[in-house]
């Protein structure tokens, strides 16, 4: 059985994720100083990483950088004093960033005292800690003033800004994100001396490991970085939020929530200091605050550490020692490509394309080597170069040849359906049984599906070129492929009528193979895997899965307005020319309404290129029926007034012109209200995507209005207060509602009920607001609820949807506009509930 660069891994249950434990030990008490590491941990980004961590609290006598040396800890938070530890003590911790990019310790005075400048310290009190006094950036600045240190009394710190305020000392060390808020609440005027202001900005707040754990579980150090990092991007995004959770959760200090606001607003000056990136750890910086060290004497003569290794981000991916040797030894790559397998790998006039080629790209950057590609005409002759060691690593390969060893998967893509447009939506193998699936050879393994699924006729087919002719010839029911491969064919096909019609739990994986003797390049590769982002790949994928994806659209219904539009048009140019006295303001109002329904259909014919967009097409062509709804009545007393109107016209008998202006007056208002509603809602198909502030009772009416053409024999309820504002993104709220009502519709034509509801309420909180949409329509069966949310699953076929619209209502609220949707069932009731925030910052 071969077993090819694309291995397929069946996996039909949801397992539950083990999470990691991992410890963190704080560096002081609590305080908006670790909110970050809060905020990740009750947001969930830990345990979206797989990890169960646990922060532990400070205590006078602990020693941090000890403790993670000596794995007692996991992660610390060390000062700015964790270079020297790691000089001097503790050579197996790494920093894996720098939080704050000037430190925040300062030394203090009052005004009162005359104490002007730093060379006024002589002979003065200086309150500070043994460690405090020994940093080197207080020292640097008291000696690059020229002062004498001996001149200077050193007093224990108590760690009360009252021996400043009541003379206890002359100075005192401390630090700007707490000190100065309580000195401006007291009106004592008060001059700060700032290392930083003398050129000696240092690094503080490290967040560190220990080597062991980097190198034995890699994994846990980047997710837990990463992770961190965005509880830091939050904290400082949402400072109010995260001061009430401080208060409710992480105040063993008794701190009030004015103290916190300054402090956090401090912090974040510190940690975007002069525009670095938040965590940035630079080995330059870090170079001189070492000689600086070694200037001052801090450093032992026998020290020669590199500073390089104490940087996570220099460690490379945390290579080991042999593996960074042989990177050493390396001067560049090679890897084995076949040269025509697109969108995957394809070299034509001497240029490298496809998937593959961004992998390449980005390996290149991350071992700042260059990767040769090496060209072959199939899997065979690429195994038998690794073996000869004349590629380093390749793509497409049998996995039968037990001399080939195979990287972590890279990529993990699930499989999906091509067929006819007309075919029902495909979302298991179950609903295939009897039917012709085509699987190509080198994508899929057709042995293993045939074993699972025995019941569906799979026939594998080595040329691509037949595949859409017998799928559009009904030869074949369609092909089993993955999402590049598939978005592929589709640009290739000429007619039009081939789209993705199934998504399988299936998925279809990525890996190089490599000769079996080449242990450390394997590691390597895994450890660059493991380093890449899912952004990274999402984007690598995005760039070969974008399609103008096809939906289902009444056509029928729009060539009926357009026809009937034409008609309509046809008849004022006659009555026009009849009665010239109105000519110029009928025309005028013709080609108001003969531009608005060409933009109407023209914006129903764009096809996007992603399946986003896709959905939007779906809201649209929904929104478009519910419009020509609108438009019957008014249609009809239109026809009514013409047929009056011809019938005087008609008669050889004098008219009288009063009854002929009265008719057309009607017209005019019903042609009015039909432009009307196109202007109402024109803005909602506008491509720009405009944050305002908008009246929610507005927005929900605008829903209704397009939509309750549908309602006939519903109780539509409304019950939202007038006065509630939003500043978010008006239409993408408009179309999740009308999203909501129509899913809500479309389970009450099922169902055999006389007393039909649909209520929408909302509830008002501090700084978000609830959107409530319920209905007793039957409720959600419980095998299905956790799936409606995904895209392509629906319970509809053919011409009722293809199962986007709930997830395009997901990706809009909590994507888009930084809210939250929830489904509930209970019975016969079916709860959907939408929270927003209030003020949607405009980043």
């Amino acid at each position: 059985m071969k077993l090819i660069f694309f291995v397929l891994i069946i996996s039909k249950l949801v397992f539950a994720v083990e999470h990691k434990e991992v410890n963190l030990q704080q560096s002081w008490f609590d305080q908006f100083q670790f909110a970050g590491y809060y905020m990740a941990k009750e947001k969930g980004f830990y345990e979206e990483e797989g990890l169960n961590v646990n922060i532990r609290p400070f205590n006078f006598g602990v020693d941090v950088s000890k403790e993670v040396s000596l794995g007692n800890a996991d992660f610390g938070i060390g000062r700015e004093t964790l270079i020297l530890d790691y000089l001097n003590k503790y050579n197996n911790i790494v920093s894996l960033y720098a939080l704050f990019q000037n430190a925040p310790l300062v030394l203090l005075s009052k005004q009162d005292l005359n104490i002007n400048s730093i060379k006024d310290f002589e002979n003065k009190k200086l309150m500070a800690t043994i460690d405090d006094a020994n940093q080197v950036s207080i020292n640097a600045m008291l000696k690059s003033q020229h002062i004498n240190l001996n001149n200077i009394t050193y007093l224990k710190h108590t760690h009360n800004i009252n021996d400043l305020i009541e003379d206890n000392t002359d100075i005192i060390s401390a630090y700007l994100s707490k000190a100065p808020f309580i000195l401006n609440n007291k009106n004592i005027p008060f001059h700060v001396y700032n290392p930083s202001d003398y050129g000696f900005d240092m690094y503080s707040d490290f967040l560190f490991t220990n080597n062991e754990l980097e190198n034995t579980s890699p994994e846990v150090v980047k997710s837990f970085r990463n992770a961190s990092l965005r509880g830091w991007e939050y904290a400082f995004s949402n400072i109010e939020e995260t001061v009430d959770f401080i208060l409710k959760r992480y105040n063993s200090q008794k701190l009030s929530k004015d103290e916190l606001i300054f402090e956090a607003q401090e912090l974040k000056k510190l940690a975007y200091y002069q525009n670095n990136s938040l965590g940035n750890l630079d080995n330059a910086k870090l170079q001189r605050i070492v000689d600086l060290y070694a200037v001052m004497g801090y450093i032992k003569n026998s020290n020669t550490r590199d500073i390089k290794s104490f940087n996570y981000k220099t460690t490379r991916h945390g290579f080991t020692q042999d593996e960074l040797s042989f990177l050493k030894n390396k001067n560049n790559f090679s890897m084995c490509i076949q040269t025509n397998q697109y969108p995957y790998q394809k070299l034509e006039n001497n240029e490298f394309s496809g998937i593959i080629s961004k992998y390449k790209l980005l390996f290149e950057t991350l071992l700042e080597k260059r990767i040769n590609i090496v060209p072959v005409e199939n899997e065979n002759i690429a195994q038998k170069y690794l073996q000869e060691n004349k590629c380093d690593f390749a793509t497409f390969l049998k996995k039968e040849d037990y001399n080939i060893i195979y990287s972590k998967n890279y990529l993990n893509l699930p499989l999906v359906l091509l067929t006819k447009d007309d075919n029902s939506f495909i979302y298991d193998f179950e609903q295939l049984i009897n039917k012709k699936i085509l699987i190509l050879n080198s994508q899929v393994n057709v042995n293993f599906l045939k074993a699972q699924y025995p019941e569906v006729n799979f026939l594998s087919i080595t040329d691509k070129d037949q595949v859409l002719n017998q799928i559009q010839n009904d030869k074949v029911y369609g092909l089993i492929t993955d999402i590049p491969s598939a978005i592929h064919f589709l640009k290739e096909q000429t007619i039009g009528s081939i789209h993705i019609g199934g998504k399988f739990e299936e998925n279809v994986t990525l890996s190089f193979g490599l000769n079996q003797d080449n242990t450390v390049l394997s590691r390597i590769l895994n450890k660059l895997i493991i380093s890449i982002t899912k952004n990274q790949q999402d984007k690598i994928v995005s760039d070969y899965s974008s399609l103008n994806y096809k939906e289902v659209v009444n056509y029928d219904l729009i060539f009926k307005i357009v026809g009937i539009s034409t008609l309509f048009i046809i008849f004022l140019i006659i009555l026009i020319q009849r009665e010239k006295t109105f000519k110029r303001k009928i025309i005028k109002l013709n080609e108001s309404l003969k531009v608005t329904i060409k933009n109407e259909v023209d914006l129903n014919r764009e096809k996007d290129e992603y399946i986003f967009k896709q959905a939007k097409l779906a809201s649209m062509g929904e929104m478009i029926a519910n419009i020509a709804h609108q438009w019957k009545q008014p249609l009809n007393r239109i026809n009514v007034s013409n047929q009056v109107i011809l019938t005087l016209v008609d008669d050889e008998k004098p008219t009288d012109i009063s009854i002929v202006r009265k008719h057309i007056n009607d017209i005019e208002n019903n042609i009015f209200y039909m432009s009307d509603t196109i202007n109402d809602f024109s803005g909602f198909f506008h491509p720009n995507k405009t944050m305002n502030l908008f009246n929610v009772n507005d927005a929900i009416s605008k829903a209704h209005t397009l939509i309750k053409a549908k309602i006939t024999d519903i109780d539509f309820n409304i019950d939202i207060e007038n006065h509630i504002n939003l500043k978010n993104y008006e239409n993408e709220l408009i179309q999740v509602v009308m999203v909501l009502l129509d899913n809500s519709i479309f389970k009450f034509k099922n169902a055999n009920k006389q007393d039909k509801k649909i209520d929408v309420y909302t509830q008002e909180l501090d700084s978000y607001i609830e959107i409530n949409v319920v209905d007793n329509g039957g409720g959600i069966s419980s095998e299905i609820i956790d799936r409606i949310f995904e895209p392509y699953f629906s319970t509809k076929f053919k011409d009722k949807g293809v199962g986007i619209g709930l997830y395009m209502a997901k990706m809009l609220i909590e994507e888009s506009m930084s809210g939250k949707i929830l489904v509930e069932t209970q019975d016969e009731y079916t709860h959907f509930k939408i929270t927003l925030p209030r003020l949607l910052e405009n980043n």
